[in-house]
């Protein structure tokens, strides 16, 4: 048995079912997660129960936690499923500072961008979540690009004219919008 936070649901069952079927699928294990019908109304959280091996209900156990990191860095769930995305022995991390007008830039609409990025470089791109004080005020958000080096440059190089191209589309319609 384990148990997530209730808003967690949605992310571990995915679209159509799709993410907790890649789950059961590369763990072994049965999924099953307590209906809303049958949750209590005043509880955050909600039960999941996994059924198989021991092997095969630890690596569901662990699979299911990094799907909801993910889910909290911005990234996409449904390559961690698949098994993409995890950390591979070997690989390097390198953690870069985003300004935070720019950070909707990278994830894009429904998480496009950042999914795009992530299988153009192979490398893992996360938001790291913000840890500040009560009333705490950040300009910027890391972000932890995972990978070997040339999927690291990759993805910061990609990270970077993505950052800049809205810049430049900005820039084109103010000089269009005085030529006018």
């Amino acid at each position: 048995m384990l148990r997530i936070f209730a808003i967690a649901v949605g992310v571990l069952i995915g679209k159509a079912g799709e993410t907790i079927r890649l789950l059961q699928f590369n763990s072994g294990a049965k999924i099953q997660i307590t209906r809303d019908a049958e949750a209590d109304p005043n509880s955050t959280t909600r039960t999941v129960e996994l059924i198989g091996t021991v092997e095969s209900v630890n690596k569901a156990e662990k699979l299911i936690k990094d799907v909801i990191a993910e889910a909290d860095a911005g990234g996409s769930p449904s390559l961690v499923a698949r098994g993409f995305g995890l950390a591979q022995p070997g690989s390097e991390q390198l953690q870069i500072q985003v300004p935070n007008e720019k950070i909707g830039l990278i994830i894009g609409k429904g998480g496009e961008t950042i999914k795009s990025l992530q299988t153009r470089s192979g490398a893992r791109i996360q938001l790291v979540p913000q840890h500040l004080p009560e009333g705490g005020i950040s300009k910027e958000r890391t972000v932890r690009i995972t990978g070997n080096m040339k999927q690291i440059e990759a993805a910061t190089e990609m990270i970077k004219e993505v950052m800049n191209q809205i810049w430049l589309c900005i820039s084109r319609q103010v000089n269009i919008g005085f030529l006018v």
